[in-house]
């Protein structure tokens, strides 16, 4: 999304563009420093465009176009089941990250995620389990190699030596299971994938049992977007196919259709209130698995709708406004009354009219200049 960085600057007023000085001849002395700071004149809103420039203020035409109803709920966004891997415990221990491990962290397939050791546990100790291993498996070798030498002088019976290779086979893989990957007493664990730790069960230092899954991976290259329809919607349930959705931690809005989204699948009642609708997006904006997102689910289209962006309206004690650029260096204050909002775009029902100049970046500034300064005691304009 576009981000604009705002310097804060002292705020001119001056005379409406095209409109002559009404008190010619009059002495303006004293009003000097107020006028330099912030002046309101019959009305209008005055700011150089050097200083809007540098404040940001950007401002378009009203034009009628196609809109959607849209129907505002909570939503998920999920991994999908097949690229996701669990990280499980080999061994049981002292969990230690390799590095600053959270939910959220990029991870690369086959790299060194954590460590678990047991050397302080007197219990379930992996250098002890390794060398009891490794002496069973000493042993196996010697047994196999003597039943297989008395099996050649047909001392020993074919059952003897089959025994005997399963035994051996046995010692080779629990051995093999228990040194793998262990280095100095610690057993590290590696992710069998790319992608980010959507799931976490341990803290560092913590205790995990062997087997216990400890975090889970998502390869991140497809997520679905779980929206909840409330039951009093349900009659508009075919008519939708499209959702925006926006993160409540950042403010950023994301249409679907920029993610190569799609509709996937509306689902069945699950708990009487609401009925999920799935889709499926790519993750082209480094969006994290299990995401809380406001959704806005897209409905019927509207046609010749005067939509502007939200970030054109200002709220003032529940009531909305824009701000009108009404010529180079004069803006107007209007209220509206506002219809269903995309999360990018809202309706506006009154208020602004076709060719309207709307500003539509920058709104907080210039409803700033307004308030600035009071015109001065003993002095009307």
């Amino acid at each position: 999304m576009k981000k604009i960085s705002y310097l804060i600057v002292a705020m001119a007023f001056v005379v409406a563009c095209g409109e002559a000085d009404p008190h010619a001849g009059h002495n303006h002395a004293a009003e000097s420093a107020a006028s330099s700071s912030g002046h309101n004149h019959q009305g209008g809103i005055t700011l150089e465009p050097e200083q809007a420039k540098e404040l940001g203020v950007e401002w378009q035409s009203v034009e009628p176009k196609e809109f959607t109803g849209v129907i505002r709920t909570g939503g998920t966004i999920i991994s999908t089941p097949s690229h996701e891997a669990a990280i499980v415990a080999t061994a049981s221990g002292i969990v230690t990250f390799a590095g600053n491990l959270t939910i959220g962290s990029a991870v690369n397939s086959g790299s060194k995620i954590l460590s678990i050791s047991s050397s302080t546990l007197t219990d379930d100790n992996l250098a002890v389990r390794i060398a009891d291993a490794e002496a069973i498996l000493q042993k196996a070798q010697r047994e196999h190699m003597r039943i297989k030498d008395l099996y050649e002088k047909q001392l020993a019976t074919a059952q003897q030596i089959e025994d005997a290779n399963l035994n051996l086979t046995t010692a080779e893989q629990a051995y093999k299971m228990l040194a793998s990957n262990t280095k100095n007493g610690a057993k590290d664990i590696a992710s069998t994938i790319g992608g980010y730790i959507t799931s976490l069960s341990v803290i560092n230092g913590g205790y995990v049992e062997q087997g216990q899954v400890i975090a889970t991976v998502s390869s991140s290259r497809t997520l679905i977007l779980k929206a909840e329809l409330p039951a009093r919607n349900f009659k508009e349930l075919a008519l939708i196919n499209s959702a925006n959705f926006a993160l409540p931690y950042s403010g950023e809005v994301y249409n679907i259709a920029d993610l190569g989204g799609k509709l996937l699948s509306k689902g069945s009642l699950t708990n009487g209130s609401t009925l999920p609708i799935q889709f499926e997006i790519q993750n082209r904006a480094s969006l994290v698995n299990g995401s809380v997102v406001d959704v806005f689910l897209k409905t019927a289209t509207k046609p010749n709708t005067i939509v502007i962006p939200v970030t054109s309206i200002t709220e003032e004690q529940g009531a909305f406004f824009v701000y009108l650029k009404t010529c180079t260096d004069t803006y107007e204050k209007r209220p509206v009354r506002l219809g269903a909002s995309n999360g990018i775009d809202i309706e506006v029902v009154d208020g602004v009219k076709k060719d309207d100049v709307v500003v539509t970046r920058g709104a907080y500034f210039v409803r700033l200049a307004s308030m600035s300064t009071a015109i001065p005691d003993g002095h009307n304009h």
